[in-house]
């Protein structure tokens, strides 16, 4: 072991044995797990008083061993251990862990969907330590889901499977028939092969579901485990200076010194250098030779310079002339722009669902769609026996509106080509003009004579199939026609057009003997339905009755607040009439005792009417509601008075 990481591992060691030095109170010895629930960070205190000096921070919802439990002066605290962090904190910020005998209220306690928990069953019975933490994500799935999929926001290999490859706009070329490669040999990927790697109940497994796990510095990690993961790279072959005996000790180095997790640390080096190493790794960039950058940081391609320059220049600006200058600056930078903003697991860097103060979905580590469950699988095969049966702890996703079964994951060599290449309505022009990435469209059409209009489309791909074609009825009014074109490999998408119907039919008229106007009025009280019906005659049209409810009617009495609704030959509506009977003031037809009682609530001011009902009011029918109208009602229900209509 080198000078340099035998001094950082004794900083360690000496931090540890200094924040474990305490004075136990009335100690009950227990071994339990307990969650943290704050709302910002808890202390850890040296000795178990809110005056001791603080020796960690934790922070809301992760996992602490509880060594044991203390009492001083009549406060709570438990002894805690988390990573390298060892000291007491308050027991009220503690949430206890359930035994192994009440694993399933556990499961229900966090949240988790019945759709998570028969792997997660599986995961407890062969890893009985392991702790199981359910993520509330606040955009719900489809959300999540609308924003990942935007082209550029996640790739795949060229040579996947047509299913795993896009055809939206900026992702397929159409003249070429082929795919934009937008970073090297990566393409666009498709929506199908984005819901399955961001679902996470695809990867409750032994292996996979390392991408959950917390990034931060863990002491149980080893340089056997680096090794493992390293083990077939150009890292195994030695390290570039003597400042190290070997890769391992100095990623085991970085890893300490920026607080991130060194399995994750050699992970992510295998996924940005492969097994050879780009130039930025080997710091032989023409122009930048001795500087290095291991994990590409700003090594994107630009119009004036390519990669590997771009990176060597970040490597210039930020002094990494030295393997470990740029093995502990990239981890730093990981830590600070990414762990330290909530994105603190492999699957959280590669999908931005977590606000860490800098909002959702553009800030991301990686492109590869596959990344979290590759570095995963890297990830699980490094730990031991041992690690393996220690209490990891996993931090699981959990989205509203999730589909009730995880999303399969496309694989075969049918495509998702589900978009039209033309659609168009016969006789007539549809707008806007026809794009096979626009799905709606208007077409308005004057007449008094057509009841039906002929739909066409043609798909892009010979192979899809279209459903919506052909003759389309419609009638006055609006109508919604709706073309699903359906990919070889399943996948559907529906275009729509809205046709509107403008007839110049004649308005109709109506002859009744009751008062008609805006309102209808001169209706007898506990007059039926069919009998007002009988008392309206109308021509080039048809009325409907509708109750308080804006429910038709056909039985029953006509009552204050009804309407009565026209519409003309074609079925569009030509007008509303407000009905009032007199002394009816709650709407059933009749006048009662109850209408009495409502008036006088009015009056009171402590019900008050509107509209039609307070119109009913007016049994004097002098254009005001007041003491006179409650005594000519209460004289008309003692049968020596009446209500005109």
């Amino acid at each position: 072991m080198t000078k340099r990481l035998r001094i950082i591992l004794s900083m360690i060691l000496i931090a540890i044995i200094v924040s474990t030095v305490i004075v136990p109170v009335n100690v009950s010895a227990s071994t339990q797990k307990g969650i943290v629930k704050v709302d910002s960070y808890l202390n850890v205190r040296e000795e178990p008083s809110s005056d001791a000096a603080s020796v960690g921070k934790l922070y809301n919802n992760e996992t602490v061993t509880i060594i044991d439990t203390v009492e001083n002066e009549g406060v709570k605290w438990y002894k805690i251990q988390f990573g390298s962090i060892n000291g007491y904190v308050s027991a009220k910020y503690i949430n206890l862990i359930l035994s192994d005998n009440s694993f399933e209220e556990y499961l229900t306690l966090q949240g988790f969907p019945e759709s998570y928990k028969n792997s997660l069953r599986a995961l407890h019975a062969e890893y009985p330590e392991w702790v199981f933490v359910a993520q509330n994500i606040v955009p719900d799935w489809n959300t999540v889901i609308k924003n990942e999929t935007q082209v550029g926001y996640n790739l795949v290999p060229s040579s996947s499977p047509a299913e795993q490859k896009s055809f939206e706009e900026d992702a397929y070329n159409w003249d070429k028939g082929t795919w934009y490669g937008l970073d090297g040999n990566w393409v666009a990927a498709s929506d199908q092969i984005v819901r399955w790697a961001m679902d996470p109940r695809n990867f409750l497994d032994s292996k996979y579901i390392f991408q959950f796990e917390k990034l931060n510095y863990v002491s149980n990690h080893t340089i056997a485990g680096i090794n493992n993961i390293i083990k077939g790279t150009f890292m195994a072959n030695g390290y570039p200076d003597d400042e190290f005996d070997s890769f391992a000790e100095a990623i085991m180095a970085a890893a300490i010194e920026s607080n991130v997790s060194a399995y994750h640390l050699a992970s992510r080096l295998k996924q940005e250098q492969g097994s050879k190493g780009n130039p930025l790794a080997h710091g032989t960039v023409s122009g930048y030779k001795g500087y290095y950058n291991y994990f590409n940081i700003g090594a994107y391609d630009t119009d004036s310079a390519g990669m590997y320059v771009n990176g060597a220049k970040k490597a210039k600006q930020k002094g990494w002339n030295t393997p470990y200058k740029a093995l502990v600056g990239g981890a730093k930078i990981i830590a600070s722009s990414y762990i330290a903003k909530e994105q603190d697991t492999l699957y959280l860097q590669k999908f931005d669902v977590t606000d860490g103060g800098n909002g959702y979905y553009d800030h991301q580590y990686m492109t590869n769609v596959f990344a979290p469950s590759n570095e995963a699988g890297r990830m699980m095969t490094s730990y031991t026996d041992e690690v393996m049966q220690s209490a990891l702890v996993f931090y699981i996703p959990v989205y509203k509106n999730m589909p009730d079964t995880p999303q399969p994951k496309p694989t075969s060599s049918l495509n998702n080509n589900n978009l039209l290449n033309s659609l168009s309505v016969s006789g007539y022009t549809i707008t806007p003009s026809f794009n096979r990435y626009s799905y709606n469209y208007s077409l308005i059409i004057q007449s008094n004579t057509v009841s039906s209009v002929k739909i066409n489309a043609k798909t892009a791909d010979a192979d899809a199939k279209v459903s919506g074609t052909g003759d389309f009825s419609i009638k006055g009014g609006e109508n919604t026609a709706t073309i699903t074109v359906t990919a070889p490999s399943g996948v559907k998408r529906t275009y729509n057009i809205t046709i509107t119907l403008k007839t110049s039919a004649q308005v109709p008229t109506i002859k009744t003997d009751y008062k008609f106007g805006e309102k209808i009025s001169g209706i007898t009280p506990l007059t039926s339905v069919a009998d007002f019906k009988k008392n309206i005659s109308i021509k080039n049209g048809s009325f409907k009755i509708i109750d308080l409810n804006a429910k038709e009617i056909t039985s029953g009495n006509i009552g204050t607040g009804h309407l009565l609704k026209v519409y003309n030959d074609t079925g569009i509506e030509t007008g509303s009439h407000e009905i009032v009977v007199y002394g009816d003031n709650n709407g059933d037809g009749d006048i009662t005792i109850l209408d009495l009682l409502r008036i006088q609530k009015h009056l009171l001011g402590k019900q008050i009417l509107t509209g039609p009902l307070l119109e009913a009011c007016d049994a004097t029918r002098d254009n005001s509601v007041d003491i006179f109208d409650l005594l000519r009602e209460k004289k008309y229900l003692l049968g020596t008075g009446e209500i005109k209509q």
